[in-house]
């Protein structure tokens, strides 16, 4: 094999115990570059985030926790997906209302972006959706429906 090669032995050699801390110190540190901008919140796991915190049956209780914590803006982790979560009447207000055109559109899937390539009216957003929008209820509406024929 490959290691014959090189006369490596992963259980005796301390090589991939050092490489595999090295490896999880520079995740943590690009990580934290990338979420350096976010609001606080809890640790994260690996592969499910803050699911493991949040509860089973009722996730309100452990939110209302959590903003109690970190106030009414606070990031957690739903599997490998960040979700920012706006607690409060004021918080809501200030991102839906005030700041609407950051908040507006649609959050990015793979399979609706590999399915759709930016198109349809699932994956687009803005000026495209609504032209696509007006097209698919312009042809509904010149196949009939909404008409009085189609609700008998």
């Amino acid at each position: 094999m490959l290691l014959d090669l090189f006369d490596v032995s992963i259980g005796n050699s301390p090589l991939w115990f050092i490489a595999t801390i090295l490896f999880i110190l520079v995740y943590n540190y690009l990580m934290k570059q990338c979420w350096k901008n976010l609001p606080p919140g809890p640790p994260a796991l690996p592969l499910i985030g803050s699911l493991p915190f949040l509860g089973s049956s009722d996730v309100r209780e452990p939110l209302r926790v959590l903003a109690s914590k970190y106030g009414d803006v606070f990031t957690i982790y739903l599997g490998l997906r960040r979700v920012v979560v706006l607690n409060g009447y004021d918080a809501i207000y200030d991102a839906f209302v005030k700041n609407a055109h950051a908040f507006s559109g649609r959050p990015k899937h793979y399979i609706f972006n590999k399915l759709g390539e930016g198109y349809g009216i699932v994956s687009c957003e803005g000026s495209l959706w609504r032209e696509q929008r007006r097209y698919a209820l312009r042809v509904l509406n010149d196949l009939g429906f909404g008409r009085a024929t189609w609700e008998k």
